[in-house]
């Protein structure tokens, strides 16, 4: 995080993926952050909000998660 937090993002997969979207959850439930429910630890943002299968990609998804969370765009090595 940007504050120097230290957090596991959590992928979930239901049993109808990838025709559901995943869910993300942030697994330190101590961050304050707009993109993620204080209570649950979830994340809510928008690319995820409009997941549609065939057309939505998990890794666009997550590299979008770790922007949101960090500020900062991930290495895509």
């Amino acid at each position: 995080m940007p504050d120097g937090t230290i957090t596991e993002l959590r992928v979930e997969l239901g049993l109808m993926f990838p025709k559901d979207p995943p869910q993300l959850r942030v697994m330190n439930r101590d961050i304050s952050h707009e993109y993620v429910d204080r209570s649950s630890g979830f994340m809510k943002f928008q690319i995820l909000d409009q997941w549609s299968y065939p057309n939505s990609r998990l890794v666009s998804v997550v590299m979008e998660a770790i922007t949101l969370l960090t500020g900062r765009k991930p290495d895509s090595r």
